[in-house]
C-alpha cells in the first residue's frame, strides 16, 4: 500500500521510510505539514498517512483537521506520531480526525500492528465503495431494462397519470 510519511526529523523519517519499505509498502516522504497536505491532494494520493504531530508550520493535527474538513479526503487513514504521551494529547489528536496514535519512541512491532490495522480499514472501505458502486450500477441498469421499449420517461408518466 502507498503510505505517506511526514516527519521533520531526518533520522526518524529515514527510519520510518526504511521500515515501511521493508514491509513491502510504497512510501511517499515529506518533511512538513504543508508538503503532506499537498501530497494528499494528488490524484493518486496515499490512503494511509503517518504524520508527526510537532512540525514547523503546519503540524500533523492541522493536516488531520484539513483532511476531515474536505469530503474528498475523508477515507484517508491517519496515524499521528508524537513524543506527546498524555491522554489530553491523544484526545486532541483523535478529535482532529486522526484514526490512530503512536508515541515516540515507537517499537517497530507496534508500528507494524497499527499500520496493518490501517491497511485493513482502507481496503475494507475501498471494497465497500466498489460494492456500492456496483449495486448502484445494477439498480440503474435494472430500471432502464424494466421500461417498455420505445417508451420515454415522459410517456410513461403520462400513461400512468391517465390510467
Amino acid at each position: 500500500m502507498k503510505i505517506l510519511v511526514t516527519e521533520d526529523e531526518r533520522m526518524s523519517r529515514r527510519l520510518l521510510e526504511g521500515t515501511l519499505r521493508g514491509w513491502g509498502h510504497e512510501v511517499v516522504v515529506t518533511s512538513d505539514g504543508a508538503q503532506a497536505w499537498e501530497a494528499l491532494q494528488d490524484k493518486d494520493a496515499p490512503q494511509l498517512a503517518i504524520l508527526d504531530w510537532m512540525m514547523p508550520g503546519m503540524d500533523g493535527v492541522e493536516v488531520c483537521r484539513r483532511v476531515r474538513e474536505n469530503t474528498a479526503f475523508k477515507s484517508i487513514y491517519m496515524i499521528l506520531l508524537t513524543a506527546k504521551g498524555e491522554i489530553e494529547e491523544l484526545v486532541t489528536g483523535m478529535a482532529a480526525g486522526a484514526n490512530d496514535y503512536i508515541a515516540k519512541p515507537f517499537h517497530p512491532e507496534e508500528l507494524r500492528a497499527r499500520v496493518q490495522a490501517g491497511v485493513r480499514m482502507v481496503e475494507l472501505q475501498q471494497a465497500m465503495t466498489a460494492d456500492l458502486a456496483a449495486r448502484r450500477k445494477k439498480n440503474l441498469d435494472s430500471r432502464r431494462n424494466s421500461r417498455p421499449s420505445g417508451s420515454s420517461p415522459a410517456a410513461l408518466l403520462m400513461t400512468s397519470t391517465i390510467c
